[in-house]
């Protein structure tokens, strides 16, 4: 998550409106000395899930002895207008996970001196036609907001907004709802409008029934791999995996060759495949159900006009063995989920519905891809995790190590 970018989205959108971002260090101590500003928001992203637990712990104990301090005794000039709790993004809404959330979940404090302020989110949901104040807010990914918003013909729509081009911009998502709708693909946002307010972009989106889901089953399963096979698919080879290779070289020019090399196993395999949308972060936190039928699939940020078939339906079961588990996705991809029973049962139908024949070269190079575009879209929302070494070892380093046996054997 980036943290600035999503905090800016809080600060007037009058550039007079004097406002600052401070991020808390990892001890949660607020200090804002030397700070001249009206508004100060002020906070820190979610912690990483592979933290020890004892820091962790203390970090959680930190974070909540300084915003009871901050709601007690606010500094001078400030009090405090609005207290966002930001928890990680694959457990906020999963089931039985609520207290492994609040111990890693961030925060968003919003400090003013004087009367409130228009902000960036403000002006963004007035420019988009929506009655009454902006109510909850929820962290995107990449450092995007999401709040529901009431239309004047009294329908319920989302409004969803970053900075404009960074990894939080709606534009992509927009594209791809727009794409899915003249094709017509329905259990997806509808998108009814977009625009740009100050330094944000922001997309109107229509409210899809049902509610986010929270474990998985067969019968949802079924509806997302049916839908999947429904998706428009193109003769012309994908072009995603190759792209994202591209990014993971740049991020990491040390493996830049063995990436080049990676690229060539590939290039024959997937010329064979033809080319799919991608979502490009299927997981059950962007599934809506209503009685275990699906009835939406929201998110589209991450999408991909030409991707290759079947790694959207892989990352949707390896999300789930991650969340699971524990583990990193990278020592997920270790384990050859594409070779396990779960993701044949649910490709069972889907490969026939695109007249493909999966072969093991085939699969193993959809297994590629998957861990590609995974890898491409976490740089691209969060740059530091090119330098955590902990993140770059289990999901880079070990992955390549795998790689690297392969493509010389």
């Amino acid at each position: 998550m980036n943290f600035h970018a999503l905090a800016s989205l809080l600060l007037p959108v009058d550039p007079g409106g004097r406002g600052v971002v401070l991020e808390a260090n990892d001890h949660w101590s607020f200090d804002a000395r030397g700070v001249d500003a009206d508004v100060v928001i002020w906070g820190r992203a979610p912690s990483a899930s592979g933290m020890p637990p004892a820091a962790v712990t203390r970090a959680a104990l930190a974070r909540e002895w300084t915003m009871q301090q901050l709601r007690r005794r606010p500094p001078h000039p400030w009090h405090v207008f609005g207290l966002h709790r930001l928890p990680p993004s694959n457990l906020q809404r999963r089931y039985g996970e609520r207290a492994r959330a609040a111990i890693l979940g961030g925060a968003l404090v919003e400090l003013i001196a004087g009367h409130p302020q228009v902000r960036v989110i403000d002006a963004a949901a007035a420019a988009a036609g929506g009655v009454g104040p902006v109510g909850g807010l929820e962290a995107g990914s990449g450092g995007s907001m999401l709040t529901g918003l009431r239309m004047r013909d009294g329908s319920e729509t989302i409004l969803r907004l970053g900075m404009a081009g960074g990894a939080a911009d709606p534009s992509k998502g927009a594209e791809a709802l727009a794409r899915l709708a003249s094709a017509g693909i329905s259990t997806v946002p509808r998108p009814i409008q977009s625009g740009r307010t100050g330094g944000a972009r922001w997309m109107l989106e229509s409210r899809l029934p049902g509610a986010r889901v929270g474990r998985l089953n067969d019968a949802v399963l079924g509806d997302v791999a049916r839908f999947c096979a429904r998706l428009p698919a193109d003769a012309t080879p994908s072009t995603a995996a190759n792209e994202d290779l591209g990014r993971i070289a740049a991020a990491f020019p040390h493996h830049a060759a063995l990436l080049e090399t990676i690229r060539s196993f590939l290039r024959p395999v997937l010329r064979a495949l033809p080319a799919v949308p991608r979502h490009g972060d299927l997981w059950s936190g962007n599934l809506l159900v209503d009685r275990d039928r699906l009835t939406g699939i929201v998110d589209w940020d991450a999408w991909h006009p030409s991707g290759v078939p079947g790694t959207d339906l892989l990352h949707l079961l390896a999300v789930d063995d991650a969340l699971r588990s524990g583990c990193e996705l990278g020592s997920i991809w270790l384990r050859a989920p594409w070779r396990s029973a779960a993701y044949q049962r649910l490709t069972a139908a889907y490969w026939p519905a695109l007249d493909v024949w999966p072969d093991v070269a085939t699969l193993q190079a959809v297994g590629v891809a998957w861990w590609a575009g995974y890898i491409a879209h976490s740089i691209a929302c969060d740059p530091g995790l090119v330098s955590d070494l902990r993140w770059s070892r289990l999901n880079v380093d070990q992955v390549l190590t795998s790689l690297e046996r392969m493509v010389l054997i």
